[in-house]
């Protein structure tokens, strides 16, 4: 059947009910705030793929992904204009490869198919989340989850990618069920995965204190500076670009992070930049150590967000020892942490909690920073770490080792400052040695896929002889 039959074909509705299943699965985040959608949306769009030609899933993949696109990325207007369509686009494109693939599948048995629609869905979300420079790892089962943290806590031993693996196979497995109660008893399943929460190790009482400040740019970073009180913590951070200038300027000035090192006799993370010839430059969080001159060192953002200008990328993951030997502090920065690997390197190089300054800016809009802090729960819970964001415009908030965030946070938009406790951990969980599992999904799907058309060719081949 060609393409310009789809509709004439009767799979009309299939397309509308495939747009209906995207958007039921944007749902899930803000401002609708249903998590659970993300779920049912999937189910009815894997039970619209079955027994699908690949040229009819792909039609229901764009369907899919273009109303799940712009029903969770529309805030993408506010930084891209109308170059947002595009970018709403290439999200639909990868539900178009992913229904693609799958409707490559056959009648294949609902298990086989499922494991192999679930190793597909992976090693899509790990090339358009992390493969290449317009890395996008939002919007997977496991973001739109992490809403509620106890859905979310088997991460600690799959890890974020075999997780979302987990789900989809799930879902998957279900929906290609012969029966409704079949297809029951399969779904239901999903609900153990809040059980994995009880075996999480207990959260104790945290016995540290972060200093963390919330402001847009130098101004409202150093008011905020200026009007704090001396006060005794562990750890002060600042965010992202508080300095759009080189640190050894920020340095020099009389509200800057010297000033905030000496009122807290803390370890100190700063957001600023180090110039570089001809005009470029790194984006860096210096730190400090109370009672030393020179800075500590600084940590290279590795991941800069895609179509701005946000320094050269670094590739080393340096981590900070405190002033009293009792931990190790691990810094990424902002994007850095959206997906799993520099978390991971940083807590392989021995960091004990991390901190992420962050930079979501005002005009980017409330939603963007409600979908953002999701993100941060997932590393939390990976890791088994406290995770301290200090966020350009909110919300600044500590995230504790089972993805909890503080009950206490600065909201959207006021700057300010806030105390907040946290501890120090030195396990190693199994989740963040699993981020290896994107990368591989996708060479396998790949390869799966080169063999497939191989086969396929050479069965044609052999009919018309």
């Amino acid at each position: 059947m060609q393409p310009t039959s789809f509709i004439a074909g009767g799979l009309g509705w299939q397309a509308l009910a495939a747009a209906v299943c995207g958007g039921c699965a944007a749902a899930a985040f803000e401002p609708v705030g249903c998590w659970p959608a993300m779920l049912v949306g999937m189910a009815g769009w894997m039970m619209l793929l079955d027994g699908k030609s690949v040229s009819h899933a792909r039609n229901l993949g764009l369907c899919y992904g273009a109303v799940f696109a712009l029903g969770t990325m529309h805030w993408f207007f506010n930084l891209f204009g109308m170059l947002a369509i595009s970018l709403m686009a290439l999200m639909a494109l990868y539900h178009w490869l992913l229904g693609g693939m799958i409707g490559m599948l056959g009648p294949l048995p609902p298990v086989k198919k499922a494991a192999l629609a679930a190793l597909f869905a992976v090693g899509v979300e790990w090339l358009r989340g992390d493969a290449w420079y317009l890395r996008f790892p939002w919007y997977t089962p496991p973001h739109a989850l992490a809403a509620q943290p106890e859905w979310i806590a088997a991460a600690r031993w799959l890890g974020v990618y075999g997780l979302s693996g987990l789900i989809w196979f799930t879902i998957a497995c279900g929906a290609w069920q012969t029966t409704w109660c079949r297809r029951s008893c399969v779904w239901s399943s999903l609900a153990l995965l809040p059980a994995a929460s009880l075996m999480l190790p207990a959260v104790d009482a945290p016995q540290r204190v972060a200093l963390l400040v919330q402001g847009e740019g130098t101004f409202d970073v150093e008011r905020v500076i200026a009007r704090l009180p001396t006060q005794k913590a562990d750890v002060a951070i600042t965010p992202e670009f508080s300095y759009s200038k080189d640190y050894s300027l920020a340095l020099e000035s009389a509200s800057g992070p010297r000033l905030l090192m000496q009122k807290t006799q803390a370890l100190t993370v700063f957001g600023a930049m180090r110039m570089l010839a001809k005009k470029r430059f790194e984006n860096v969080a210096v730190v400090l150590a109370p009672g030393q001159h020179d800075p500590l060192g600084w940590y290279v953002k590795h991941r800069p967000v895609p179509l701005f200008l946000d320094g050269l990328p670094g590739t080393l993951t340096p981590v900070f020892p405190f002033p009293d030997g009792q931990g190790t502090l691990g810094v990424g920065i902002c994007y850095d942490f959206d997906a799993p690997a520099v978390a991971a390197e940083l807590v392989a190089n021995g960091a004990t909690v991390l901190a992420a300054p962050t930079g979501d800016m005002v005009h980017w809009g409330e939603l963007q920073h409600q979908h953002h802090g999701q993100l941060a729960r997932l590393r939390a819970v990976e890791c088994d770490r406290w995770l301290l964001r200090a966020v350009s415009s909110g919300r600044t908030e500590v995230i504790n080792p089972a993805g909890h965030p503080s009950q206490a946070g600065l909201p959207f938009p006021t700057p300010g400052s806030l105390l907040l406790p946290f501890d120090h951990l030195t396990t190693r969980p199994p989740g963040i040695r699993l981020h290896w599992l994107g990368p591989a999904s996708f060479a396998t799907s790949f390869t799966l896929l080169l063999l497939m058309a191989i086969y396929s060719k050479r069965r044609g081949n052999r009919f018309k002889s």
